[in-house]
């Protein structure tokens, strides 16, 4: 049974040679937000984190920069560099869930286990510090960040990435062309991946939804939408479509994802290359390297601030209307409600899917699930039509 965060339920007719429509349907509680209205925003900077189990940092960093906004207070200068570092990490920690585990799984692999749980603890180690630095809960406060420790750990974490994910150093592969022969020539366990995919199965998934790239006014009157629109939250439209959040639309502008964009529209292939790309340019903003910011915020009429943050699977964004002292509106929009949406990404891609058998139409639905990372489980029901 599904906890407070819900499931996904992805129900697909086939008529046993293709796909005639795909549904979703969301017991997702778009709505927990609500529970921390009536609260003050102490109170709700320290609940927020524990509402998700999943993405929890980048939740608490979007929860305390919303409180701030509100209060038209700017955040410290330190404590922006600690929170971008700490949705860095945790950004670094979810992709390489991914890129160490499930993928090699799925296309038969070998998972890198040992190396995986070694970052994984060393980066929630890191980040869990961060969160609990003392003046993280106070707006406009200084967090007195290990900056020294946190570089440190960001250029070992870009040597490790060298020798066992990429073969060669980050910013030789992170080139414009070092990437192409990569993924054709590379014998590591994630260019035999990629290379996979984008000879195969990968290659299915694309669509005609277009990425979500939103300027700063526009992402202005998406928010306003969010705090004023009760439902936006659970099916959100940029000027009147659905759009693609996460790496991809982020990465699509690098040279190596532009080509591949191009030639292959946004397959799962694609968005595995992007994630890839990301992964690598954060961990070299880990080690020191500047970069746009990961979390910001902005005031909003009637004492409502809003703050977005860029996690591993989209944009999230958290809107708080305050009056009095305590909260009196929450909404929080998450990356899952767009590419899952029953006109977005996901529905769109796996449309007129060909599949000769359910177990290959299984397939193709995880890895496109997969490329597209619900924050919640799913179930897969397909209906022989």
């Amino acid at each position: 049974m599904a906890g407070i965060e819900g499931a996904l339920r992805l129900r697909v007719r086939w008529d046993g040679r293709r796909v005639n429509a795909v549904e979703i349907a969301s017991t997702r509680a778009v709505g927990a937000s609500r529970v921390l209205e009536g609260k003050t925003p102490r109170e709700a900077a320290a609940l927020v984190p524990m509402l998700f189990s999943l993405c929890g940092r980048a939740q608490g960093v979007a929860a305390m920069r919303a409180w701030e906004a509100a209060l038209g207070i700017a955040p410290d200068e330190r404590a922006a560099r600690a929170r971008d570092w700490a949705v860095a990490a945790e950004a670094v920690q979810e992709n390489l869930w991914r890129l160490l585990l499930d993928w090699p799984v799925g296309l038969g692999e070998a998972p890198a286990t040992e190396e995986f749980a070694v970052w994984r603890r060393r980066l929630s180690a890191l980040t869990a510090a961060l969160m609990q630095a003392q003046g993280w809960r106070e707006p406009g406060h200084a967090v007195a960040a290990p900056e020294r420790e946190l570089a440190a750990a960001g250029a070992e974490l870009s040597r490790w990435l060298a020798s066992a994910l990429l073969g060669t150093d980050v910013p030789g592969w992170l080139a414009e062309r070092a990437l192409d022969d990569w993924w054709n020539r590379g014998e590591t366990p994630a260019a035999r991946v990629t290379r996979r995919l984008f000879k195969g199965e990968g290659l299915a998934g694309g669509s005609a939804v277009r990425l979500l790239q939103a300027s700063p006014k526009a992402m202005e009157r998406m928010l306003e939408r969010t705090l004023r629109e009760a439902e936006y939250a659970a099916r959100p439209d940029w000027e009147g479509e659905a759009r693609e959040t996460g790496a991809l639309a982020r990465m699509a502008g690098h040279p190596a994802v532009a080509r591949a964009l191009e030639s292959h529209g946004n397959c799962v292939a694609v968005r595995v290359l992007a994630r890839l790309v990301e992964t690598a340019a954060l961990a070299l903003r880990l080690a020191g390297r500047a970069g746009a910011a990961l979390a910001d915020g902005s005031a909003m009429a009637g004492g409502a601030g809003a703050a977005w943050v860029e996690t591993s699977r989209g944009l999230l964004a958290h809107v708080v209307a305050i009056e009095d002292g305590r909260i009196t509106r929450y909404r929080i929009l998450a990356p899952t409600e767009w590419n899952f949406h029953p006109d977005g990404a996901f529905a769109l891609g796996l449309a007129g899917t060909e599949a000769d058998s359910e177990s290959g139409l299984r397939r193709a639905l995880h890895l496109q699930a997969l490329a597209l990372d619900p924050c919640v489980a799913y179930e897969a029901v397909v209906d022989h039509a």
